[in-house]
C-alpha cells in the first residue's frame, strides 16, 4: 500500500494578509478576503435558496412538504460531514439500535427537517393570522393570558410536539402587543 498524508501532518503555512489590513486600515472594506470559488459557492446557494423560496410561496402544502422530504433526504446523502455528525448523535440516543437503525432514524431527521425548512419558507409572505390560522388547538390560552395580565412575563412548558415555527408565530399573533 501507498503512504497516505492527512491534511493535518502537512506544515501549515503562514497566509499573507494584504498590507492595508495588516495597517489596520479598512480604505476597501468591499474587497473579500474569502477564495473565489467559495465566495461563487455561497452566491450559488444564495441564490439558489431564494429562488426556492419565491417558489414554494405558490406552492400547494403537501408539494412543498414532499418537496422538502426529499431535499432533507438529498443534503443527508450529500453533505457526508452532517451526515456523519447526525448518526453520532443518534448513536448515542439509541445505543442499543442497529447501525442500520441509526442509518434510518438519521436519515429521517434530515427528511423532517427539510419538510419543516420548506413549510417554514411558504409562510414568510403570509400575514400573521393566516400563521396562526394554522395551529388547530392550543389548551390552556386562558391561563396564558391570566399570567401575562399580571406584567410579569409567563413561562410555557409544554411537550417537545409538532412544528415549533408554526407555533411560535401563532403565539406571537395570539400574545397581547406592548
Amino acid at each position: 500500500s501507498f503512504p497516505t498524508r492527512r491534511s493535518s501532518d502537512l506544515p501549515r503555512q503562514k497566509q499573507r494578509r494584504p498590507r492595508f489590513l495588516s495597517a489596520g486600515l479598512s480604505a476597501f472594506p468591499e474587497v473579500s478576503l474569502a477564495r473565489p470559488s467559495q465566495k461563487i459557492k455561497n452566491s450559488l446557494i444564495y441564490y439558489a435558496a431564494r429562488a426556492v423560496m419565491a417558489v414554494l410561496r405558490f406552492c400547494p402544502q403537501g408539494l412543498a412538504a414532499g418537496s422538502g422530504r426529499i431535499f432533507g433526504v438529498l443534503v443527508f446523502t450529500l453533505a457526508a460531514k452532517e451526515r456523519l455528525k447526525t448518526l453520532r448523535q443518534v448513536g448515542i440516543g439509541y445505543p442499543r439500535e442497529s447501525v442500520e437503525e441509526h442509518r434510518r432514524l438519521a436519515r429521517a431527521v434530515w427528511a423532517e427537517l427539510g419538510r419543516k425548512i420548506f413549510e417554514t419558507a411558504r409562510w414568510l409572505s403570509w400575514p400573521q393570522a393566516r400563521i396562526a390560522a394554522q395551529v388547530g388547538r392550543v389548551e390552556g390560552w386562558e391561563r396564558l393570558e391570566k399570567a401575562l395580565a399580571r406584567g410579569k412575563g409567563a413561562l410555557v412548558v409544554t411537550a417537545h410536539l409538532g412544528n415549533w415555527e408554526l407555533l411560535g408565530g401563532a403565539l406571537a399573533f395570539r400574545a397581547p402587543e406592548k
